[in-house]
């Protein structure tokens, strides 16, 4: 089997999708190849699962023995976990209702932040984190202006139309005087 296959078989068995028999062949496969270095990992893991699987499992009446040394009857115990699972339901209500009753008490606590302080460095170091936010949001504002400036230099060129205007005003005084030239030669 290449590399590939047990990538993929690797990638099922991480999703749980594997049946007993892939597993059984990456068992085979992990302890019997030469591994990649990418893979070594696994080689470990299924090692594990092997060893493990030949371990002896302790005595399979430790239970009955011990709830036997503890005078507890297997009835007993069993007829316990089926009395819980029918109280199931009463603890999820009970904690809802702790819960809820918790939720309203937070709500009831909270005290609305109307901005007052009581002790003075408080109240002059938030005024001055404040202040700080207002300057830096002013900062930011007055790169805007820097089209201002521009603007500006361009109404500093209309000056020279006002030289261009009293040059205008100039020539109207000589038309004039070219008017009454005409009129004293006629």
């Amino acid at each position: 089997m290449n590399t590939q296959d047990i990538e993929r078989l690797i990638g099922k068995y991480e999703q749980g999708q594997t049946t007993a028999k892939e597993e059984e062949l990456l068992k085979y496969w992990f302890s019997n190849e030469e591994v990649p270095e990418q893979l070594a990992i696994y080689k470990e893991i299924f090692a594990f699962y092997d060893a493990a699987s030949e371990e002896e499992l302790p005595d399979p009446e430790f239970d009955r023995k011990l709830l036997d040394t503890l005078g507890i009857s297997e009835e007993n115990v069993q007829n316990k976990s089926g009395m819980l699972r029918r109280l199931y339901p009463a603890f999820g209500i009970a904690a809802s209702i702790v819960l809820l009753i918790g939720v309203y008490f937070i709500f009831q606590t909270q005290q609305p932040n109307t901005g007052t302080y009581d002790d003075p460095e408080i109240a002059y170091a938030e005024a001055k984190r404040v202040l700080l936010q207002v300057s830096g949001n002013l900062n930011t504002g007055m790169d805007e202006l820097s089209n201002v400036k521009s603007m500006s230099k361009a109404v500093d060129e209309l000056d020279n139309l006002e030289m261009l205007d009293n040059g205008i005003k100039e020539m109207k005084k000589i038309s004039i005087l070219d008017k009454s030239k005409q009129m004293i030669t006629q």
